[in-house]
């Protein structure tokens, strides 16, 4: 008569084994699956603040490109220059060109920041959508291994005659 008994024994031993087993493996995804997340946050958070502050630098080197070029021109007139026309204009303008490339060479090192920490965000995402696959891998597998001893205990019960069915 044991092997009824032991066979129920190992079903019921599995299933709770399995629930512990669940348990641990939802508290460590759920944990991974905040770390991850907050790490996902961090990264496009980062990829803000370097717009935000490639869009500052910009400015100040359009700023200064405009604080040049006024300089110069006002260097042109004080030597009685026109700089409306000819080479001085052709300065002012060069240094005003040269500040815009500058503020844009600044945006455009910017968004490539921002973009490598919008693409190390979504590769946060991707390895919390790969955790979640897993999880719900393991969940399967350890639904099979209950269902198999619960498959073997009812097998042996009903070999053994305890199945519950009459004489």
């Amino acid at each position: 008569m044991s092997g009824p008994l032991d066979a129920l024994f190992g079903f019921v031993t599995e299933g709770i084994g399995a629930g512990a087993e669940a348990r641990a493996d939802y508290e460590a995804g759920a944990f991974n699956f905040r770390r991850l997340m907050e790490a996902k946050r961090g990264q496009e958070s980062r990829a803000v603040d370097a717009l935000n502050l490639g869009a500052q630098e910009a400015g100040r080197i359009r700023q200064t490109g405009s604080a040049i070029a006024a300089q110069q021109a006002v260097a042109f007139a004080s030597n009685n220059l026109d700089a409306s026309s000819g080479t001085p204009a052709a300065l002012v303008d060069a240094s005003r060109m040269y500040a815009e490339l500058d503020a844009s060479t600044a945006m455009n090192n910017a968004r490539r920041v921002a973009l490598g920490h919008k693409e190390a965000a979504r590769d946060y995402e991707r390895e919390g959508q790969r955790l979640g696959i897993e999880a719900r891998q393991r969940a399967t597998a350890r639904d099979t291994r209950v269902m198999l001893s619960w498959g073997k205990a009812a097998a042996s019960m009903a070999t053994s005659g305890m199945n519950g069915g009459g004489m």
